[in-house]
């Protein structure tokens, strides 16, 4: 009978000292206090940071392109006048120009833009926007020292110069938005005639006549 009475008495305490070893974890107002909760509350408010900088910083991908060619055998000034002709065009319209242009190195700069075209959409640029922003020259070495003869047993030393064209793509206006802007431009500037007082006086008032 001894025995019976020990087990039920610690039948009953039982579980008494489990709810006084689970009532040590939590608060007085029923909120846990876990280690575990806390850590994932710090990353919780870290991974929120990061996701709101990435979606204010993001990358957009690139904006522009830039290609150089090899040098060739072209004075600078020649196809410096060839770069002006291509600057500030479409893209399209550039090689337009250079596929009819007499100039004998419009070939390959016709085919130099096409290429710098399909290293720009490989990027990610858009064809339809897209446009020669700019477009330079860089002088290169001269090239290897030739003999020119020239009369009475005279001679000299000529040398012919290298250029390297050098072209910045960017995606811009399309040719319909640009005349959009300029005709809205040009709106701006129409002013009308002011509206004339005619209730004023008169003021050095000329007669024909005599003033007395």
């Amino acid at each position: 009978m001894r025995r019976r009475s020990d087990e039920e008495e610690e039948t009953s305490t039982s579980p008494t000292s489990t709810s006084t070893s689970g009532s040590g974890s939590d608060k007085p107002d029923g909120t846990s206090t876990d280690s575990t909760e806390s850590t994932e509350s710090i990353f919780s408010e870290v991974s929120k940071e990061i996701t709101q900088y990435n979606k204010h910083y993001r990358w957009r991908g690139p904006k522009e392109h830039r290609f150089k060619t090899a040098k060739h055998k072209i004075s600078p000034r020649k196809l410096n006048d060839l770069g002006k002709q291509i600057a500030g065009l479409p893209i399209d319209e550039a090689i337009l120009q250079m596929q009819f242009s007499e100039k004998g190195a419009s070939k390959w700069i016709k085919s130099t833009l096409a290429l710098a075209r399909d290293h720009a959409e490989m990027k990610g640029l858009r064809r339809s926007r897209l446009q020669v922003e700019a477009a330079w020259v860089n002088k290169s070495r001269y090239g290897q020292k030739l003999l020119d003869i020239k009369g009475r047993g005279r001679q000299g030393i000529k040398r012919h110069p290298y250029a390297r064209l050098c072209l910045l793509l960017k995606e811009g206006k399309t040719r319909v938005e640009r005349a959009e802007t300029r005709f809205v431009k040009d709106l701006g500037k129409v002013r009308s005639a002011g509206l004339a007082r005619e209730d004023g006086k008169l003021r050095r008032q000329h007669t024909k006549q005599w003033a007395w």
